[in-house]
């Protein structure tokens, strides 16, 4: 066998991965009527598979993170909560139309404060000082800004775990792939 080979020069293996609120059927289902309720505009809606709330963006990550990852996923602890999408916005420079909430509860802020606390002091990952906006993502590459449908009432969502979520390319495209999910404590 030859020490300088191909085996030996073998990059390892990058994962794109992220924490995220992952919701229910029901929850898309109802995001789903939401984005078809928009009016029609420049960009592409998100599949409703790939629904979620990001709560730490964690990049291309090598393989040997994943044990680490869910040491911290395994370790978070807080309450069930519920979350009422009520408005819709749109990022700008990112062109990205959004659903969010108005208040989100101190649960998840919480919540969301301790993944990246734990994550900075176990995992050596860098905080994101920008302040968490929880968002869902519906429409990418957009410019026209739209209000919250007077035909869809605000949507309830009982969020009761976190997920470890990857983001796979394949010949379909971009699809998210839940690796790991952690419950919350039910209310």
């Amino acid at each position: 066998m030859n020490p300088g080979g191909p085996l030996h020069d073998a990059k390892p293996l990058k994962r794109r991965l992220f924490f995220a609120l992952w919701p229910d059927d029901a929850t898309r289902a109802r995001l789903g009527e939401l984005q078809r309720e928009l009016p029609p505009s420049s960009g592409r809606d998100m599949s409703i598979d790939n629904l979620h709330i990001t709560l730490f963006f964690l990049g291309d990550c090598e393989e040997s993170l994943l044990p680490c990852l869910e040491e911290v996923g395994g370790t978070l602890k807080g309450e069930a909560f519920e979350l009422i999408f009520d408005e819709v916005g749109l990022f700008d420079r990112a062109r990205v139309l959004w659903a969010g909430v108005r208040r989100p509860p101190d649960a998840l802020v919480s919540l969301q404060e301790a993944l990246v606390g734990r994550l900075v002091e176990r995992c050596g990952q860098i905080r994101d000082h920008r302040p968490f906006a929880p968002h869902l993502t519906l429409r990418r590459n957009t410019r026209k800004p739209c209000s919250w449908p007077a035909t869809i009432a605000p949507i309830r969502w009982r969020v009761g775990a976190v997920a470890l979520v990857e983001s796979i390319n394949d010949d379909h495209g971009v699809r998210y792939q839940p690796l790991r999910q952690w419950s919350l404590k039910p209310e």
